[in-house]
């Protein structure tokens, strides 16, 4: 007989595995979209779900096609500059070079792709509109601390970790927050999967 899980109504993470006991708010003045593949959003280690649990000025969009985020490439069709999206291509500045000129021109959005390395590129290329918005990517990022998932490039973060890079780099922002969550579920998961 299968025993049927039950989950927290705050975090969304099973009881057994609960992380609002390490919730922290922090206020971050801009807006931060996740341009999230489906199949990332089933995953159980998935990093982007725990950026909404500590701040407010997050919006997850689940898609890939440029259909599946019609409304989202409309506002930036119309603002372009107040939009930046983080994804690594032969067009982007590197963010550690170029900060002052960032901080200049700061955008109101930051926008980042939450899937694999080859689904993000395949989200890239079906999603022209992301690529008439300024982009930029990391040239010294810290060494991930994402211990339970591997990753198909060397010196990739996740998803919660690039948020919170940027954050610290552009606004000088204290995401200790984002990391301490990162942390706690990364504790928890293994934790759970050990009893499995």
């Amino acid at each position: 007989m299968t025993v049927k899980r039950t989950y927290c109504n705050i975090c969304a993470y099973p009881q057994s595995v609960c992380i609002c006991h390490v919730i922290e708010k922090l206020h971050c003045p801009i807006k931060i979209i996740v341009l999230q593949h489906p199949a990332e959003s089933k995953h159980a280690k998935n990093s982007a779900r725990l950026l909404p649990l500590c701040m407010d000025m997050v919006e997850i969009c689940i898609g890939e096609s440029s259909e599946d985020f019609l409304d989202i490439a409309k506002v930036c069709d119309s603002a372009p500059n107040e939009f930046a999206v983080f994804y690594p291509n032969n067009c982007s500045t590197v963010l550690e070079q170029h900060l002052s000129q960032f901080k200049q021109d700061m955008p109101a959005t930051l926008i980042f792709i939450d899937a694999t390395w080859r689904k993000a590129l395949k989200m890239w290329k079906l999603n022209p509109w992301l690529q008439t918005l300024n982009c930029w990517h990391f040239a010294t990022p810290p060494s991930s601390r994402y211990k339970i998932r591997k990753a198909s490039i060397k010196n990739s973060l996740s998803t919660v970790e690039a948020v919170a890079y940027a954050l610290e780099q552009t606004l000088d922002m204290d995401c200790q927050p984002l990391h301490k969550i990162f942390s706690a579920m990364q504790q928890l998961a293994f934790r759970e999967h050990q009893h499995v």
